[in-house]
């Protein structure tokens, strides 16, 4: 189990991006270089979440921190031989792939068990149900409907049964009216404008089993970890 604090500094202009498909790019080249490759089409065991600041009025964002993790061993030893010369977007140009080797790496593999947390979501946590047509849809209401999906993504991330029950904080629902919808751009569509999917972003508890938390703390929680969603942090910290 590990999970990574990955710090910019505050002239890192070269540290910019207009969506989280980049910096995936960068932390799946990093692991592939010591020896994890990520299976396409496969449920991820672990996540990250990028904290960035707009540039001006742009649309590029640029980045501050990141933070990853996993509780598989085989991620989390591969994350573990991570430098920040690793921190580099592949790229076919020289000089056009997202650059993050001027990063510190801050190594933390801290846990204590426990059968409740309080969270806040770094990145939207984006829970999908699956209609009768076949089509998913995200859903963006917390309650039974999305808790049962959340445990059904969660046990086909890690191969067992979950048990999590996810309860938004009431106050800042009430202050936004319920709306707790949030988007974040993953990419960038064919005529150039970037790809935006909805997730939720709430201070919450994440309630259940110990291992269950666990996962959810150092690999991410919900769908779409491996593109920046369900990165979490604890409250008050």
């Amino acid at each position: 189990m590990i999970r990574l604090r990955i710090d910019l500094p505050f002239d890192a202009f070269e540290a910019v991006c207009q969506d989280r498909g980049r910096v995936k790019n960068v932390i799946d080249n990093a692991l592939s270089r010591h020896g994890y490759r990520r299976i396409d089409n496969q449920p991820v065991r672990y996540g990250f979440g990028v904290i960035a600041r707009p540039v001006g009025k742009t649309g590029l964002r640029r980045i501050e921190r990141i933070y990853l993790g996993s509780s598989d061993p085989k991620i989390a030893d591969a994350m573990a031989k991570i430098t920040a010369e690793d921190l580099i977007e592949p790229s076919l140009t020289p000089g056009a792939g997202l650059d993050l080797r001027r990063a510190s790496i801050v190594r933390d593999e801290r846990w204590t068990p426990t059968e409740a947390m309080a969270l806040y979501a770094l990145s939207p946590i984006r829970v999908l149900s699956r209609e009768n047509g076949g089509r998913t849809q995200a859903l963006l209401t917390p309650g039974e409907a999305f808790n049962a999906a959340l445990n059904r993504i969660m046990a086909t991330r890690f191969g067992r049964p979950f048990r999590l029950t996810f309860i938004p904080d009431r106050l800042y629902s009430f202050a936004r009216k319920g709306r707790l919808t949030a988007s974040m751009a993953v990419g960038q569509r064919p005529d150039g404008r970037p790809l935006c999917l909805p997730g939720i972003v709430t201070p919450f508890v994440l309630a259940g089993p110990s291992e269950d938390i666990r996962e959810s703390w150092f690999s991410g929680l919900g769908a779409g970890t491996g593109l920046g969603f369900g990165c979490v942090e604890e409250a008050g910290l």
